[in-house]
């Protein structure tokens, strides 16, 4: 495609975000630009690819999606916790969630923004922005070739190294403490169970992290693990051990390595012309790493606060300051309570997490869920369970003032 001089949005990644802000301009008429940097959306993307039945449901409305089966590898309705001691914890939910194709789902929402008039330009690498006079004038290459383009709103959703954020003057450095360095394997074995999620916390095979078994049905799955950069581990070393252990005479059908930057509650995600949405914002959550949903989340945000920002001729960051409010106000409870988690397994021992097993079996080994709501189920536990919230006591201070806080809310 050729490029024009000027759009009034411009969006960098195709991924979950980007498709979505792009998807809800141009279904308002807006005339935005989204751009790829690999020449097929959703190539060689890190992803466990499971998400919750609440952002299947998101997607499929702000897409209009008829035929979600296309992208639909598993549908899940169980949950196994895997102590260090081998003990489980079973529980159900009819329609917890799905294990996407991940790459079909992402070619998916950007084929629809593209239909629906994004003009998609993939195999083109964002190279710098600087505001000129109001706008932003970005450099983008293209098969060797540089060109800019004018933007009224640029909408950042290209990755955890956000090189939008950077360029436009809105640092998003995560420390250590705030990224998980993670392996995984595409594997066919037998003992899949194709409807379940596992897992799995051992100081042996995953040290300040978990270890994951998302099915994709007929004893395929994605079978990985993370372990938080600070650590100094190699999470690939503990991978290879974990399926030689667990999944012996699996067949390995390829293997990724990625990063999941989390801590973006205290990050800011706008700026003058700037919106800042998924991974590239640090939206991940902290416990499970899961970043579409947060993804899908902020794109729909991103998308409708810059259109009131284009109707009210207003791009400051004054004004699209309302974006990163209406994003925690919408999901702020459920971080900082996944933020509080986190902090209770950072370098957990074997030993804690036999202790909190323990007390979660006799509370839900076996049962039907009401909700799947992670927040809700961990307050209402914290609040009828002297022994939860003895544990939580006795891992410190600011553990137990940040639970108090959010329980009696």
């Amino acid at each position: 495609m050729e490029f024009k001089a000027r759009y009034s949005v411009v969006v960098v990644g195709a991924g979950p975000a980007g498709s979505t802000a792009a998807q809800i301009l141009a279904k308002k008429g807006v005339d935005v630009l989204l751009v790829e940097k690999q020449r097929e959306v959703g190539k060689d993307i890190f992803c466990a690819e499971g998400i919750s039945r609440n952002t299947l449901k998101l997607a499929e409305e702000i897409f209009e999606i008829e035929n979600p089966e296309k992208f639909i590898a598993s549908r899940v309705n169980s949950v196994r916790i895997i102590g260090p001691d081998l003990e489980t914890i079973d529980v159900r939910h009819e329609n917890m969630g799905v294990t996407l194709e991940r790459k079909i789902f992402d070619r998916t929402l950007a084929g629809i923004a593209a239909a629906n008039g994004a003009n998609l330009s993939v195999g083109t690498k964002f190279i710098q922005a600087e505001r000129k006079n109001g706008k932003v004038e970005l450099t983008l290459m293209k098969e060797g070739k540089l060109f800019n383009v004018t933007s009224d709103i640029v909408i950042g959703a290209d990755g955890p190294a956000s090189g939008v954020a950077t360029s436009l003057g809105l640092p998003m450095e995560t420390d250590d403490e705030e990224v998980h360095r993670c392996a995984q394997f595409f594997i066919y074995n037998d003992r899949i169970v194709g409807n379940r999620l596992d897992f799995f916390f051992s100081e042996k095979y995953s040290p300040t992290g978990y270890a994951w078994v998302f099915p994709k049905g007929n004893g395929f799955a994605n079978v990985g693990l993370g372990v938080l950069t600070s650590s100094g581990k190699d999470p690939m070393e503990f991978l290879k051990s974990y399926i030689s252990d667990f999944f012996p005479d699996s067949k390995i059908i390829g293997w990724l390595r990625g990063v999941v930057p989390i801590g973006g509650y205290n990050k800011r995600i706008y700026a003058d012309n700037l919106l800042v949405t998924g991974d590239a914002a640090r939206l991940a959550d902290p416990v499970t790493g899961g970043g579409i949903g947060p993804a899908i989340l902020s794109g729909k945000i991103a998308g409708e606060v810059a259109f009131e920002a284009l109707e009210r001729g207003d791009l400051s960051e004054k004004f699209l300051k309302k974006y990163e409010k209406i994003y925690w106000d919408r999901t702020g409870i459920d971080y900082k309570v996944s933020l509080i988690l986190k902090e209770y397994l950072k370098n957990y021992t074997d030993e804690r997490i036999i202790k909190l097993h323990r007390v979660l079996k006799k509370l839900f080994d076996g049962k039907d869920l009401e909700t799947i709501s992670i927040t809700r189920l961990f307050i209402n536990t914290v609040k009828v369970s002297k022994d939860l919230f003895g544990l939580f006591f006795g891992s410190g201070g600011d553990v137990l003032f940040n639970l108090r806080k959010i329980i009696l809310r």
